[in-house]
């Protein structure tokens, strides 16, 4: 989604997933319900200098966490790659 942040993107997600879930899946022909699909969603944000197949890599690997963490959910990768944040967590 460009021009949309993290935040604003794991909300739409949410949104999509819960819309997903609400519905029954039915038989076209015989009108049996099937029952219901779930989906799990990776979102993240870009971050400046990042090459497409790294944005590309950190949405997989959260698509990853949200199926490996229960799935039918949306998880969110991290901003700050690990390094800038050991970094800034020596600095505090």
């Amino acid at each position: 989604l460009p021009e949309t942040n993290a935040k604003s993107s794991s909300i739409l997600a949410e949104a999509l997933r819960a819309a997903i879930g609400d519905k029954d899946v039915i038989n076209k022909q015989s009108q049996e319900k099937l029952g219901k699909v779930t989906i799990s969603i990776g979102v993240a944000e870009f971050r400046s200098g990042e090459t497409e197949e790294d944005l590309i890599n950190r949405a997989d690997a959260a698509l990853y966490t949200a199926k490996r963490t229960g799935r039918n959910r949306v998880a969110v990768a991290p901003l700050k790659s690990d390094e800038q944040t050991k970094q800034a967590q020596k600095a505090s």
